[in-house]
């Protein structure tokens, strides 16, 4: 009757169980929103990026801001980032902006949501990828 007692045979099993829930849940959570968030800001800076490039090479200034904007359009949705969510922003440093010297300030921002799960709700972030670049 003493050894019935002193068993601990069910105590493994529900530390399992604990150290799953209390550890593993939240990393799983953490891991998931830190790659996405990782994944939006490559896209956006390759987007970014490459924006500015069709921008700069562009022959007119008329054509440069709509080239350059679908250009940032057509990698975002090669990273299936939907067009809604994305911002995309383009400024020039001189009023024209075409002449040698001017600099082209690209930016493409998102809010990104992150999910924490039941018990916690949702956040919104905001993620902004900036790229500059100068016309020879």
């Amino acid at each position: 009757m003493k050894n019935l007692i002193k068993c601990e045979c069910a105590n493994v099993t529900l530390e399992f169980i604990a150290v799953v829930v209390a550890l593993m849940l939240p990393t799983m959570y953490i891991a998931t929103n830190s790659i996405g968030v990782a994944q939006t800001y490559m896209a956006q800076q390759s987007a970014a990026r490459a924006a500015a490039r069709a921008y700069v090479t562009s022959s007119q200034t008329s054509h440069a801001q709509v080239r350059a904007k679908a250009v940032a359009q057509t990698i975002l949705s090669d990273f299936k980032i939907p067009q809604r969510e994305i911002r995309t922003i383009i400024t020039c440093s001189n009023s024209s902006c075409l002449n040698a010297g001017a600099i082209v300030n690209v930016t493409v921002s998102r809010n990104y949501l992150i999910e924490f799960g039941f018990p916690f709700g949702n956040k919104k972030i905001q993620i902004v990828a900036k790229q500059s670049a100068m016309i020879n």
